[in-house]
C-alpha cells in the first residue's frame, strides 16, 4: 500500500512539474488540482520519516507555481472569456462563480439596498479608466486624491465590503489570479440574479485586470452629473462607446436606489440661478414632497428614493417605473427629465414595455462591464482590492 501511494505521489509530482515546465511560457497552470492531490497524499499516506523530504519538495513546487501566479498568470494576448479561469484556478471559473454567489447573495439578502449600490459602483468604475476596479482604491500618502474621494462617490458610493469579502475568499484558494475588476462585475451580476432571478439574468466574461491609476480629477471630469442636459449626456456616453439608445437604457437603473438631497435641490430652490425658482418640469405635488424631505435650511444632507413610488425601506424592484416617472414629471434629476426631451418615443416605449426594458438593460450592462477593460500585459492582479501592488 505504501509503495503504491509513494509511486502515485511521485508520478503526480513528476507530471505536474513536466506540465508546468512546458506551459510556463504561456503562463497557464494545469497543475493547480494536482498540487491539492499532492497535499492530500502527503498528509494521508507518507510516513512521518518522509515528511520533511516531501514537504521540502512540495514547498519548492508551491513556490515555483506561486511565483508564476504572482507574475500575472494569464496568457499573453488573452481576451475576455466566459471560462477564463479554467486551468488557472482549482475548480476553474465555476468555483469562482460559486464562491462569489454564496458571499454576495448572503449580503444582498441581508441588505437589499446593496443591489443598487453595487450597480452604481459598476457604472462609476467603468466610466473612469474603464472597468478596472480603480474606484476601489483607497487614498494614501503617495496617492491622496483617488476616485473614491470625488463628491460623486463620497459618501454615497457603498458596497466595498462585498468586494473585499469575495476577494479574501478567492485569494485563499487561488492567490494572485482573480482580479478585483472581475470580482466587482461578478458581484453586480450575482446581486441582480439573487433578487431579480425571474427578470434580470445575464452572463459576463472574465479576464479583466486591475488598474493602478485612480484620480479624483478624472472622476470629477468624466462622471456625468445630475445637472447634465441631453446633449451633454450624449457626449459623455459617446466618449465611452455608448449610443443614445444605450444612454436611455442604462439610465433606467434610476428605477431603484437613493439620492442625497444635495444632488437635486437646485431644481427646488435655485432653478433660475438667482437663488429662486422651482423647475417647472417637476410635478407640483412631487416638488412639494421633495421640499418637505429636503428643506432649504437643512443642516443634514437628507436621502430620498430615486423612485418616489418605492420607499427606501421596501425591497428594491427592478422595473420600468422610472420611465413612467419621467412622463409624470416625477424624477429627481435634470438629467432624468432630459431623456424625454431627447427621445420621447423611446421613453414611451420603455414606459409601456417592462420586458423590453429588462432585456435591453441586460445587454447594456454587459457592455458596460467590458468598457475599456485592461487585458494582459496591461494592469495587475491586486492582492488587496483597496491597494496597488
Amino acid at each position: 500500500m505504501y509503495f503504491h501511494q509513494k509511486t502515485r505521489t511521485r508520478t503526480i509530482l513528476y507530471e505536474c512539474l513536466r506540465q508546468e515546465y512546458s506551459t510556463i511560457a504561456s503562463r497557464r497552470h494545469p497543475c493547480s488540482s494536482q498540487i491539492h492531490q499532492l497535499q492530500h497524499h502527503i498528509r494521508k499516506f507518507i510516513p512521518k520519516t518522509m515528511d520533511k523530504v516531501m514537504a521540502l519538495i512540495l514547498s519548492m513546487l508551491m513556490a515555483f507555481l506561486n511565483l508564476a501566479l504572482h507574475v500575472n498568470a494569464v496568457p499573453p494576448g488573452s481576451a475576455l472569456s466566459s471560462t477564463y479561469y479554467d486551468g488557472l484556478c482549482p475548480g476553474g471559473t465555476k468555483r469562482f462563480q460559486t464562491i462569489a454567489s454564496t458571499i454576495v447573495a448572503a449580503k444582498v439578502i441581508a441588505d437589499p439596498t446593496l443591489i443598487p449600490a453595487l450597480a452604481r459602483m459598476c457604472f462609476h468604475d467603468g466610466w473612469v479608466e474603464g472597468s478596472d476596479a480603480s474606484v476601489l482604491l483607497d487614498f494614501n500618502s503617495s496617492f491622496p486624491d483617488v476616485e473614491k474621494n470625488s463628491p460623486a462617490n463620497n459618501p454615497s458610493l457603498r458596497g466595498y465590503e462585498v468586494i473585499d469579502a469575495v476577494k479574501s475568499a478567492v485569494e485563499a484558494y487561488c492567490p494572485g489570479v482573480i482580479s478585483c475588476a472581475d470580482i466587482l462585475q461578478e458581484s453586480v451580476r450575482v446581486a441582480f440574479k439573487t433578487l431579480f432571478a425571474g427578470s434580470l439574468l445575464y452572463n459576463i466574461r472574465y479576464g479583466r485586470r486591475d488598474g493602478s491609476i485612480s484620480l479624483i480629477t478624472e472622476a470629477n471630469q468624466q462622471l456625468p452629473p445630475p445637472t447634465f442636459n441631453y446633449s451633454q449626456l450624449i457626449t459623455s456616453f459617446a466618449s465611452k462607446g455608448f449610443n443614445a439608445h444605450e444612454l436611455m437604457v442604462l439610465s433606467g437603473a434610476h428605477t431603484f436606489g437613493v439620492s442625497h438631497c444635495s444632488s437635486f435641490t437646485s431644481r427646488l430652490y435655485n432653478f433660475y440661478g438667482n437663488g429662486t425658482g422651482t423647475d417647472p418640469a417637476l410635478d407640483p405635488t412631487y416638488a412639494f414632497a421633495l421640499k418637505v424631505a429636503c428643506p432649504q435650511t437643512a443642516t443634514v444632507d437628507g436621502i430620498v428614493p430615486l423612485d418616489y413610488a418605492k420607499p427606501i425601506i421596501t425591497l428594491p424592484s427592478f422595473d420600468n417605473q422610472y420611465y413612467k416617472n419621467i412622463l409624470a414629471g416625477k424624477v429627481l434629476f435634470i438629467s432624468d427629465n432630459a431623456l424625454q426631451v431627447g427621445d420621447l418615443a423611446e421613453v414611451n416605449l420603455y414606459a409601456s414595455n417592462n420586458n423590453q426594458f429588462r432585456n435591453d438593460f441586460a445587454q447594456a450592462i454587459v457592455k458596460l462591464s467590458e468598457v475599456q477593460v485592461k487585458l494582459y500585459p496591461n494592469g495587475q492582479i491586486r492582492a488587496n482590492c483597496r491597494k496597488r501592488n
